[in-house]
């Protein structure tokens, strides 16, 4: 009984990991700004503040690649954990 409600229950969660990624990235901005710490969140900040567009622009394609790449990981898992799901695509 563990083990089948354990398939069912693990989907939310997978879906959840996946989507929270890039949410993690996204908020190395405040942590880094207030700590001080050289990263890609104080990296986004500094540019923004200095107009610094190209940047800006490989900095959100950063953050929009982790969103894509944390979707399609979380797909995959929760296909792997529910066969319904792998046969219904």
């Amino acid at each position: 009984m563990f083990v089948h409600a354990l398939r069912v229950a693990l989907i939310p969660v997978l879906t959840w990991l996946g989507l929270s990624i890039p949410m993690l990235f996204s908020g190395s901005v405040l942590v880094e700004y207030t700590f001080g710490w050289p990263g890609m969140g104080l990296l986004l900040l500094q540019s923004a503040l200095s107009d610094d567009l190209p940047m800006l622009v490989a900095c959100f394609f950063f953050f929009s690649l982790l969103v894509v790449v944390g979707n399609a990981v979380a797909d995959a898992l929760v296909a792997l954990a529910d066969p319904r799901i792998r046969a219904a695509t």
